[in-house]
């Protein structure tokens, strides 16, 4: 059945009349006449009383449904024209971060939901590498992500906070006691998400240590990163957000400290530049929230 026949039938049903229908509908009274034989066939029931030239209790309850179905029906083309016409903020969150601190990605999407209820956010979670050169293309219009220096001119970088990073060795290591640099020679260490800018920075902190990496770990970093410290023969790197989650193992700042920088990637001349810096507002202020208290972790200036 076609949407015309419900308009046709309700248009029946208003002028009580074919011939008046006919006129309202611009059709001729015999095309109508046609029209609704056809419809009554389909429906195995008289619709119309030609004689009385009224609905007949059929045709009554096929005008009551066929308000209920055009009614649902501009309801749905209006529901996705306003789809269609809202915009998509597209926003990268590094690997590294989601999987470090998986709960601030949840208060990232309810803050600026709340704040801008007409924007639908399309979340990306990539490599750094792949973040920055996605916010050169435009393809994402901000990225928070651990940073390096920017390979792209029109890619701008705003620093948020700075994490110390930790030594982590097997729980057998008691660091307030024991020299560390005989257990030091005899393991192997692990970096994670390897070719990320955050294991680059734990490389570095490892050759500040003349140490080198034995094992680089892309997924499930922390999960496996705890199972190779519980055989005691392995040590790794960590930012300070995640201390609680090596908090069974022996914990040792590097001197002088080390910190990892993380932050956004954004461009300056995208069309969305007012979301973008609602966005890395409402991030930093939920950061802020999240880590001020911690003594290792250190805000930029606002």
């Amino acid at each position: 059945m076609q949407y015309k026949s419900l308009h046709y039938m309700l248009a029946i049903q208003q002028e009580q009349s074919l011939s008046a229908a006919a006129k309202e509908l611009g059709l001729s009274q015999s095309s109508l006449s046609m029209y609704l034989q056809r419809l009554e066939e389909h429906q195995g029931a008289v619709l119309y009383d030609r004689k009385e030239h009224k609905l007949t209790k059929a045709g009554e309850i096929f005008c009551t449904g066929a308000k209920k179905i055009l009614l649902l029906h501009e309801r749905a083309m209006r529901d996705i024209a306003d789809l269609s016409a809202q915009k998509i903020f597209t926003v990268g969150i590094d690997l590294c971060l989601s999987s470090f601190s998986p709960q601030l990605v949840t208060a990232f999407l309810t803050r600026f939901s709340q704040v801008h209820p007409d924007i639908r956010i399309q979340l990306r979670f990539l490599p750094d590498t792949e973040l920055e050169e996605l916010v050169h293309s435009r393809e994402i219009d901000v990225a928070l992500s651990y940073l390096q220096s920017s390979s792209h001119t029109a890619v701008r970088q705003r620093p948020v906070m700075q994490e110390t990073l930790f030594l982590v060795l097997p729980r057998s290591y008691d660091a307030a006691v024991q020299d560390p640099a005989p257990l030091l020679e005899k393991l192997d260490y692990i970096t994670m998400f390897r070719g990320s800018n955050f294991c680059l920075v734990c490389d570095a902190a490892l050759f500040a240590r003349r140490l080198t990496a034995a094992v680089h770990v892309e997924s499930n970093a922390c999960g496996l990163a705890c199972a190779l410290l519980d055989t005691g023969a392995y040590a790794t790197v960590i930012p300070a957000r995640t201390k609680a989650r090596f908090k069974d193992y022996a914990l040792l700042p590097f001197h002088p400290p080390i910190k990892a920088v993380s932050g956004f990637y954004y461009s300056e001349e995208s069309v969305c530049s007012s979301l973008i810096r609602s966005f890395m507002s409402l991030a930093g202020q939920i950061l802020r929230e999240s880590y001020q208290d911690d003594p290792d972790i250190f805000f930029e200036e606002s």
